[in-house]
C-alpha cells in the first residue's frame, strides 16, 4: 500500500527518529527537486543560529515533506516568474494555541519555511490547499495532504501564507 492510500485510508504513519545533519537533509532534498522539476531556479538555505548541525527526527518523513514542498514551489516559480528563487530557511519558532487548534502548547520546534517567487496562492484557497485531492494545477492532489499527514504524525503543524508576487 502506497503511503499516499495508507494515510487517506486512516493509517497512522510510524516514526522513526535518528539523528541526521540538517544541512545535507536540506541539500539532498534541493537534489531531488532540481531532479523533479528540471530548469534553472536558484536555491539558497539559511539555517538560523541556535540550530544545532545534527537533529533527532524522522530523516524520511522530513525528506519527503521537503522535496514535496521544493517540487510544489519549483513547478509554481518556474512557470510564472523570473529571476526563479526558491529560499528554504530554518528557524527555532514558538508555537503556541494561537497558531495551532490543539489544548496544549508546542514548545519551541524546528520551522521549515519554503519561500518562492511563484505566483502566489489566491485567498480563497489557502484553507484547501492541504485537502486530499486539492488541486489547482490538474495534480493528484495528494502531496500537500501527505504532507500535512506527516508533519501532524511527527507532533507538528502546517501553516501557509502568500503574498502576491513582488515585480
Amino acid at each position: 500500500m502506497t503511503l499516499s492510500a495508507m494515510l487517506l485510508s486512516g493509517h497512522s504513519m510510524a516514526i522513526k527518529y535518528e539523528t541526521f545533519s540538517i544541512k545535507k537533509l536540506i541539500e539532498d532534498c534541493i537534489k531531488c527537486a532540481q531532479l523533479a522539476c528540471p530548469g534553472y531556479v536558484e536555491y539558497t538555505v539559511t539555517i538560523k543560529a541556535g540550530i544545532a548541525a545534527q537533529i533527532f527526527s524522522d530523516q524520511l518523513c522530513l525528506s519527503r515533506n521537503l522535496v514535496n514542498l521544493l517540487s510544489n514551489a519549483a513547478k509554481q516559480t518556474t512557470a510564472h516568474r523570473i529571476p526563479h528563487t526558491i529560499r528554504v530557511v530554518v528557524s527555532l519558532r514558538n508555537f503556541d494555541r494561537s497558531v495551532s487548534s490543539t489544548d496544549y502548547d508546542r514548545g519551541e520546534m524546528l520551522e521549515f519555511a519554503v519561500v518562492d517567487t511563484g505566483t502566489g496562492i489566491p485567498e480563497d484557497m489557502l484553507e484547501t490547499i492541504f485537502n486530499a485531492f486539492f488541486s489547482a494545477t490538474g495534480s493528484t492532489g495528494l502531496g500537500l495532504y501527505v504532507v500535512k499527514r506527516q508533519c501532524e504524525a511527527m507532533g507538528g503543524v502546517t501553516l501557509q501564507r502568500s503574498a502576491k508576487p513582488q515585480i
